[in-house]
């Protein structure tokens, strides 16, 4: 029995010390020493930005401070919160949510102050009520590509019938230079509207809210931001004459090319630039394509260059192209830069 005992002696003071690990893990484990967040936001209107909370409670016997909150794509905190957690206690969290119409799977880390679980991750689930209209676009809907005075841009705002009632939708728009096109119903019930933009739209960044009816009461409108460019006259690329870095006291040409979209730019014309050192022509490369050659005499120049030159068609209608260069690389050089290439 002796030589069991001295045998297997160590056998049992292993499964003495694992049993009492594991006994000090059941009480000082997740349970004990996590702050844990329930992620389930339930269910959500698809396409709808939304506003839930994220409970957070301290089971330990230590008091966790959340230092930071790492959120995801499309969600952030959307109210000051508490950030102390004392033992035994539960918090909320706000969040802003950007939805579609698929469920939500997200995750966030909350960030904390304890010593051995700083990072607490919270998966983020809920599910869209497929019983409501929704729409084929969220709160905010960008054309990319520039638009002309006039273009109609055929369904493409679509209202999903969901699993009610048929729809009876209509639509107006907060902006005269923007109205929607008679809406078209297809096979499965769903509901299509298409833009037209007005032939008298300003050249530039072109913004209009579309409010829809769906005819239902479960969600009776639904509401989308139109954001666009009209382009009027020509285009031009690259949009600017960015001459960088410049390292040498020689002229520097840039070169853009235009190209007329509207007949009223029959003639391309150039302003002399007000700047002494900045030098422009504008010459016809083929029928309704110019090329506008801008030179910098570096000599001349200050430490940093923001200007514009101006192209014309001789009858009033105007396009200030920006002209940017530097001597050296500043703070106040890299904000010119940012904010003239920002798109």
């Amino acid at each position: 029995m002796r030589q069991l005992v001295s045998k297997y002696g160590w056998v049992a003071i292993v499964l003495i010390v694992s049993f009492g690990l594991a006994r000090w893990a059941g009480n000082r484990g997740p349970s004990g020493q996590f702050v844990f967040a329930d992620g389930d936001i339930g269910t959500f209107m698809p396409w709808d930005q939304i506003e839930r909370p994220v409970m957070l409670k301290n089971s330990g016997k230590e008091t966790v401070t959340i230092t930071h909150v790492q959120t995801c794509c499309g969600v952030s905190v959307s109210h000051p919160y508490q950030k102390v957690l004392a033992p035994g206690s539960t918090v909320a969290v706000m969040l802003r949510i950007c939805t579609d119409d698929s469920p939500l799977e997200k995750e966030i880390t909350f960030e904390t102050d304890h010593p051995t679980y700083p990072l607490v991750a919270c998966e983020l689930t809920g599910r869209p009520d497929r019983s409501v209209p929704s729409a084929n676009r969220g709160g905010v809907w960008r054309i990319t590509e520039r638009v002309a005075p006039g273009q109609v841009l055929r369904e493409v705002y679509k209202i999903l019938k969901g699993e009610g009632a048929d729809l009876t939708c209509t639509a107006v728009t907060s902006s005269a230079y923007v109205e929607t096109t008679a809406p078209t119903t297809d096979e499965n019930g769903d509901v299509s509207f298409g833009v037209r933009i007005s032939p008298n739209a300003p050249r530039g960044k072109l913004t209009s809210f579309l409010f829809v009816t769906t005819g239902r009461p479960e969600r009776p409108t639904l509401i989308v931001e139109l954001v666009t460019e009209v382009e009027r006259g020509v285009r031009v690329f690259p949009e600017e004459a960015f001459f960088d870095i410049v390292r040498d006291n020689g002229p520097l040409t840039r070169t853009i090319e235009v190209e007329v979209v509207e007949p009223a730019w029959s003639t391309v014309l150039v302003e002399t630039p007000e700047e002494s050192c900045l030098d422009a022509i504008v010459r016809m490369t083929d029928e309704g394509k110019y090329k506008l050659e801008v030179t910098l005499n570096a000599a001349e120049m200050p430490s940093a260059l923001n200007a514009v030159i101006v192209i014309h068609d001789g009858e009033g209608d105007r396009l200030e192209i920006p002209v940017l260069a530097m001597k050296k690389i500043t703070r106040d050089a890299k904000k010119l830069v940012a904010s003239i290439m920002r798109p």
